[in-house]
């Protein structure tokens, strides 16, 4: 393991890890995975922007490269 972010919802308090993991089969999905994993870290870091609005970053970060994998 690379490292992970947690992210938990201020609203509804549940929490998860994003984990920065590198497998053999991910090869095909390496430009993938490092877009996303630094995208993540970037929110994370962000100091100009409520916790709230980092979950909503992060959701969408992963959905959009979620949607281009799958086209």
């Amino acid at each position: 393991m690379v490292g992970e972010v947690d992210i938990k919802c201020p609203n509804c308090k549940y929490e998860f890890k994003w984990l920065i993991k590198e497998y053999k089969w991910q090869k095909g999905f390496k430009n993938f995975k490092k877009i996303a994993d630094e995208r993540i870290l970037q929110i994370q870091k962000r100091k100009d922007i409520s916790a709230d609005e980092k979950v909503t970053e992060v959701i969408k970060v992963i959905s959009i490269l979620c949607a281009s994998l799958a086209t």
